[in-house]
């Protein structure tokens, strides 16, 4: 379904929260510890200074501290029209990470794939002492579904801010995914690219998603994955407060990995 007299087009921003203290250390803190850097509030404040005249009508974070404080960030530096009121939602957190919180993020890799090699999906994955695989299915579908209803039913064009999880986005991009194969969800799904999305997005990048529905009724949902990794915002940073830290071996071993096991799983999906 392309935009004409009959649809009404939505865009989405989909945001991962900016640098936090576990990305430094690469471990898993516990969520209340686990709060944006400087650097983190800076990448938060530059997407809304590039952004800022946008008119987002609806702003979403999970509710962990990072991604509140990114979202808080990021609408206290729009103009005075593109300012909702931030609603937050349990249902985009990332997951609750069991045995592995307080441990290097390392070690639930090396389980992963360890898992992979015996024929374990990567989004199968069963964390122990943490949330289910099922658990967290079922709560992001929900969010999906129930935001894709309210679009339908608002009937009006609409610009939304969502602020999430790396894992928690990459998930929500293959549900959608799986939804669009369901022709009972009357969604299609334009632009897929199963590599780009696997691929880790960068604190503060971003997905661009259009949703085209009719005018009127409740026809097909048409969904256009129109960007991928954005993060132009971050140019106007200093240098300083851009820069990236050197990746580690042990990080540029499990990066390597990784990518295989998305070569090998995902491509075809």
């Amino acid at each position: 379904m392309s935009e004409s007299a009959e649809t009404i087009k939505t865009t989405i921003y989909l945001v991962r929260h900016g640098e936090c203290k576990a990305n430094l250390g690469d471990t898993h803190l516990p969520p209340d510890l686990d709060v944006l850097t400087e650097k983190g509030k800076l990448q938060a404040a530059a997407f809304g200074k590039h952004f800022h005249d946008v008119e987002f009508t609806r702003a979403y974070a999970s509710t962990y501290p990072r991604a509140i404080d990114t979202a808080t960030e990021i609408l206290a530096n729009l103009d005075g029209n593109g300012k909702p009121e931030l609603k937050q939602d349990s249902r985009i957190r990332e997951r609750e990470m069991g045995i592995y919180e307080n441990r290097p993020m390392f070690d639930l890799w090396d389980d992963l794939f360890a898992a992979a090699k015996t024929g374990t999906k990567l989004l199968d994955f069963e964390v122990e002492g943490g949330e289910s695989v099922a658990s967290l299915e079922e709560r992001i579908s929900s969010f999906i579904m129930e935001l894709l209803e309210s679009i339908q039913q608002s009937k009006k064009s609409e610009t939304i801010l969502i602020v999430s999880h790396g894992v928690i986005i990459m998930r929500m991009m293959f549900k959608l995914r799986a939804f669009s194969k369901d022709p009972t969800k009357l969604i299609t799904l334009n632009s897929w690219d199963a590599k780009k999305i696997a691929t880790a997005i960068k604190n503060t990048g971003y997905h661009l998603i259009t949703v085209d529905v009719p005018k009127e009724g409740n026809g097909n949902k048409v969904l256009d994955i129109a960007k991928l990794h954005q993060s132009s915002h971050l140019e106007t940073l200093s240098s300083g407060a851009t820069a990236a830290k050197t990746p580690s071996k042990e990080y540029l071993r499990i990066a390597a990995t990784f990518e295989e096991l998305v070569n090998e799983q995902c491509i075809t999906h």
